[in-house]
């Protein structure tokens, strides 16, 4: 089945196309590694890949991202444009952009003969272009469950914002979100705070400035620990943001954390001084259904590597749309 389908989701997470090419993992096989984006999900062996001579290829803002998180220190990367063929091997290349964090990348490979193979990477809409018609479609299922299905994002934005401006006044808000979600969130509160002061530990700010370089509208972000960010925490009317990781242990103002696993509720109290809002960089089910639909695929491989509603979503796929969906691995 395999030579058939040209293409393979391994127990990794590796999507292997043609033994060319892999993305998002490596799976000891290829000349080519694409990283889509620079979630810690989708840069498994990385190193292991590089040890082997393999070719690291992604968009110049994930390669930025990359370096200044010291995923691939002393590895050279090759950094290209969004929408322009670049040759690996027997066939090309090229990254189409998707909306899920900075840099992030849809994958079409097309070989000498035609046969074009697309790989979604993470992504969620408005935003992401849809690949027409290729003869397999790689994609995922975060929230492929029929039931999961959240309000437009800029109805989201606005509860954001409404819950910053209520809460404000009392104490300062620390927001707790993965790498690539915060500076979105920077962005979003920045367009309606333009004068708060930001606040954030050196690894974010690395990112920020990476964010501002490739056109991100944040504003500045002052050091946590400077001088300047002792005055501000002082005074304390400011906005804060750490990684998810810090969840729970900064006990100073109200804790916003951003999942999109908070599917019932745009904003949710979990406590005295606690929420969780609703932001997602991944697609909702009505989302990936309707970009199945536009593609229309000859076959479309869905990722269960990452999702654990990939068989409900490719179900769904073939009952509805009628197409050929298989969940690998």
């Amino acid at each position: 089945m395999l030579n058939e389908l040209r293409a393979y989701i391994s127990r990794e997470g590796a999507i292997v196309i043609e033994d060319e090419v892999v993305c998002d993992a490596y799976e000891g096989v290829g000349r080519y590694m694409i990283v889509t984006h620079a979630h810690y999900d989708h840069v498994r062996g990385i190193h292991r890949a590089r040890r082997r001579g393999v070719r690291l290829i992604s968009t110049n803002a994930t390669k930025d991202i990359l370096v200044a998180l010291g995923k691939v220190r002393g590895y050279e990367v090759m950094g290209i444009e969004y929408d322009k063929d670049y040759d690996v091997g027997k066939g090309h290349v090229r990254l189409i952009r998707a909306n899920h964090i900075l840099g992030s990348a849809q994958v079409v490979y097309e070989d000498q003969e035609g046969f074009r193979i697309a790989y979604t990477g993470d992504f969620r809409q408005p935003g992401t272009p849809i690949v027409d018609e290729p003869d397999v479609l790689i994609m995922e299922a975060t929230y492929g469950r029929r039931d999961m299905i959240r309000p437009p994002l800029e109805k989201v934005y606005e509860a954001f914002i409404d819950l910053v401006r209520r809460t404000f006044d009392r104490e300062p808000i620390n927001i707790f979100a993965y790498h690539g979600k915060i500076q979105e969130a920077m962005e979003v509160l920045r367009s309606a705070f333009p004068d708060v002061p930001f606040l954030a530990p050196m690894r974010i700010l690395w990112l920020c400035e990476i964010a501002r370089r490739h056109g991100m509208k944040i504003g500045k972000v002052i050091p946590l620990e400077s001088e300047e960010g002792y005055e501000v925490r002082r005074g304390g009317r400011y906005i804060a943001f750490y990684h998810s990781t810090y969840l729970g242990r900064i006990n100073r103002g109200i804790s916003i954390s951003l999942s999109g696993w908070n599917i019932g509720k745009v904003v949710r109290k979990i406590g005295a001084r606690r929420y969780i809002v609703s932001i997602s960089g991944h697609a909702d089910f009505r989302q990936l259904m309707e970009y199945a639909e536009a593609a229309r695929p000859r076959l479309l491989l869905v990722d269960g590597s990452r999702s654990t509603y990939a068989e409900a979503f490719a179900k769904e796929v073939k009952r509805r749309l009628g197409l050929r969906a298989i969940v690998m691995p």
